[in-house]
């Protein structure tokens, strides 16, 4: 009977992991959103390439300004999966002036993250032993209050334990 249960343990909990939901793959998505004063509003629209999932198309603008990229920063954009795609933003705000940041020296941000690139295996020792992660590395498309975005790529990093 134990050699039986050994037997069936792989194939258990293979099939357990079988029928994970994934992530829808898109190529197209724009939404709308609302933001503190003085910006008020936001809209993104972002068209992959439907060959190479590559940002063609990356228009953000806030409060009515586009912001603006270089065509450097769109091209480090190769291999979206959209479905990944996390809006964050850090506006302070005091709830006497909401329009004004709630200390001198602060600045509004705004942050879209996706993973982007082929899926890959990291590996690195812990305590002796050979530790493995799969994953996509993220891009980080930041936004200060201006007119210009950047774009920067960060690599597929452990998992913190």
């Amino acid at each position: 009977m134990f050699r039986l249960l050994i037997f069936l343990l792989p194939f258990i909990s293979a099939y357990s992991y079988a029928f994970e939901a994934s992530l829808v793959h898109q190529h197209y998505t724009m939404w709308e959103g609302v933001l503190p004063e003085p910006y008020k509003t936001i809209k993104c629209e972002i068209r992959l390439n439907t060959d190479t999932d590559d940002v063609e198309t990356l228009n953000i603008v806030i409060g009515g300004n586009p912001i603006e990229f270089t065509a450097e920063d769109i091209a480090k954009l190769k291999n979206v999966e959209l479905g990944t795609l996390q809006f964050l933003q850090e506006i302070y705000r005091s709830e006497d002036e909401p329009a004004k940041p709630l200390m001198d020296g602060f600045k509004d941000w705004l942050y879209l993250k996706v993973k982007i690139g082929q899926r890959h295996r990291i590996e690195w020792e812990e305590n002796g032993k050979k530790r493995y992660f799969w994953g996509k590395d993220t891009a980080t498309i930041m936004i200060t209050m201006g007119k210009k975005g950047a774009v920067k790529i960060d690599k597929l990093q452990p998992p913190l334990q």
